[in-house]
């Protein structure tokens, strides 16, 4: 019998993922977000991608936690589970809810075999941006537009920025 595990022609080719605007995304900082625009644009980002997913690849079921990519590659933390958290997001791979010396397994999707798996997680400022939201709409269905630039003032406030 054949095997069935996933070669390198069976991962995605839409690599480098940059789901962030046409980013891989940064850390907030200035300086973070230089270095992820660099490496997005000079491949580096690519690389990494491409390199992640041939390691899952050829971890198979048993797949792999953020710190086994680092020490596979001589990544970072950051660089490891950055590469990681935007295949993620992409659907490129999943993120098992099983979990192995503390740190969350990653998989090809085709090595999921029926485990269950983890979400995206949102954040908390998410959350509250989309309950903001969520509340402005509602207020615009029932025609109180007043009170829809009212929640935006109050968040812009919070926010600190100038409305």
């Amino acid at each position: 019998m054949a095997d069935a595990s996933p070669t390198l022609f069976d991962l995605p080719a839409d690599i480098p993922a940059l789901p962030y605007g046409g980013s891989s995304g940064w850390a907030g900082s200035e300086t973070s977000e230089e270095r992820a625009r660099s490496a997005d644009a000079d491949g580096t980002t690519g690389r990494r991608q491409r390199r992640t997913l041939s390691l899952l690849a050829s971890a198979g079921l048993q797949g792999m936690t953020w710190k086994e990519i680092a020490q596979e590659t001589g990544w970072h933390h950051g660089t490891a589970s950055g590469a990681l958290s935007v295949l993620h997001k992409v659907g490129a791979i999943a993120r098992l809810a099983e979990t192995r010396s503390r740190s969350a397994v990653y998989v090809l999707p085709a090595h999921v075999a029926g485990r269950p798996v983890s979400g995206r997680r949102t954040t908390a400022g998410s959350r509250l941006l989309r309950q903001v939201l969520a509340e402005i709409d509602a207020d615009l269905a029932e025609g109180r537009s007043w009170e829809a630039r009212r929640r935006i003032q109050a968040t812009l406030e919070m926010l600190g920025e100038d409305a």
